[in-house]
């Protein structure tokens, strides 16, 4: 079975995912060369391991505090597990935040103005041989001080087609007021055609409000997707709208509320 491990480092950027490590770091002066670094082409990274026990890091998000300290959410593909980690270089705290079933897939996560980690990710009902997940949620993960609440929202028993549905990607923001806006896409994957749609949530309280589709035509409808609040607290989404596969062309879209 091949392992990843979870290399991060003084990361203020997360590099692309190479060999099966997810790398991230800070850019500084080479060793023996210039203190400010101004014979590099390309910064030198410094890299540590964070996470190494089971295949872990397939999927990762990243947030830094003014402080300089690292939260991480990633998804344990060994346990079918969310976990987070937090702390800086040399000093990393790792927890299990949901093992109920299959948890953790296309994590996104967000910071609060008291530094609390917010999480979104999708729950799945089963992986199948090629890796590939059954969506049956989104949820919900907040660190309250003193232990995680969970809430799942916008489960496929709503969906008006019966059958085999993916995640691509999440993404979460936090008004001023603390409120949650969750942006994520869930793909159909057919019979007869895989249809998938970019979706919007946002929870006040213990009210949910939930747009099952912004929009979406193709099977990768919603990848690439992020999510930014205006000013005024309003959603920004931006995402790709993959038509290709039926008709036209990948489209980069932005819808707003």
């Amino acid at each position: 079975m091949h392992t990843r491990r979870l290399i991060l480092v003084l990361a203020l950027a997360v590099l692309p995912i190479i060999g099966g490590a997810v790398f991230a770091g800070h850019a500084h002066a080479r060793p023996g060369g210039p203190p400010d670094g101004s014979d590099l082409l390309f910064p030198y990274w410094h890299s540590e391991i964070v996470d190494s026990e089971g295949d872990v890091g397939s999927s990762v998000a990243l947030a830094v505090t003014a402080n300089g300290e690292i939260h991480l959410a990633y998804y344990d593909a060994t346990n079918s597990a969310l976990k987070y980690a937090h702390g800086k270089p040399g000093n990393w705290q790792i927890e299990t935040v949901d093992d109920t079933g299959i948890a953790g897939l296309c994590p996104a996560l967000a910071l609060d103005a008291a530094g609390r980690p917010h999480i979104t990710y999708a729950t799945a009902a089963e992986i199948s041989i090629g890796g590939s997940s059954s969506v049956n949620a989104q949820r919900y993960a907040r660190w309250t001080g003193t232990v995680w609440e969970l809430s799942s929202f916008d489960g496929v028993e709503s969906e008006p087609e019966p059958g085999r549905y993916v995640c691509l990607r999440s993404a979460i923001a936090l008004d001023d007021g603390g409120s949650p806006h969750f942006a994520y896409s869930r793909t159909f994957w057919g019979p007869p055609k895989s249809i998938g749609s970019v979706r919007y949530a946002r929870r006040d309280g213990d009210v949910w409000d939930i747009v099952p589709r912004i929009d979406g035509f193709g099977p990768y409808a919603g990848a690439g997707l992020d999510l930014l609040l205006d000013e005024g607290g309003r959603p920004q989404i931006a995402y790709v709208n993959d038509a290709w596969t039926y008709a036209g062309a990948p489209e980069v879209k932005v819808s707003a509320l």
